[in-house]
């Protein structure tokens, strides 16, 4: 489970960006992969039409985790294109590529190529759920391993 916090900023009719700030608390079936993490987002939103916008991001994350070859340094950029098919739903599709950097053993990387789809519906005037599939193709370097995750987020959101 998380907790995020951040700021939007309207800098033209047009143009938007959001900086925030989380905080996850990580458990596995493996304890020694249990860990917490912290990160900085920082996002630009281009709207082109009323409906339609574009938006690059990036995050800067630490993860700190019981058995140190689980701790890593992760840096991610993206882009992704949203439609609003309605005042309260929403749909984006998008992609983004991570580069970890494991405490242990030295030099030891993983890059991790993602693209997503998601869906948000506003319930009320300050509650909202959303759905996401992400298809993540990881390749590590030190065994060069590559992985296929297949993954399905759901999530209940407040604002304020």
């Amino acid at each position: 489970g998380g907790v995020s916090t951040g700021i939007s900023v309207m800098l033209s009719d047009l143009l938007s960006t959001r900086m925030s700030v989380l905080g996850k608390v990580k458990r596995f079936d493996d304890s020694q992969r249990n860990s917490n993490a912290y990160a900085g987002n920082f996002s630009l939103k281009e709207k082109l039409t009323p409906s339609f916008w574009l938006r690059e991001f990036g995050q800067y994350e630490k993860n700190s985790a019981d058995q140190s070859v689980f701790s890593y340094t992760g840096s991610t950029v993206g882009i992704s294109a949203g439609y609003a098919f309605t005042k309260r739903t929403l749909a984006s599709l998008g992609y983004s590529y991570l580069v970890q950097k494991y405490d242990e053993p030295a030099g030891a990387e993983m890059k991790t190529h993602t693209i997503f789809l998601s869906a948000d519906w506003s319930l009320r005037k300050n509650w909202g759920i959303g759905g996401e599939y992400d298809l993540q193709i990881s390749k590590e370097n030190v065994t060069g391993t590559s992985t296929t995750n297949n993954i399905l987020s759901l999530a209940v959101r407040y604002s304020y």
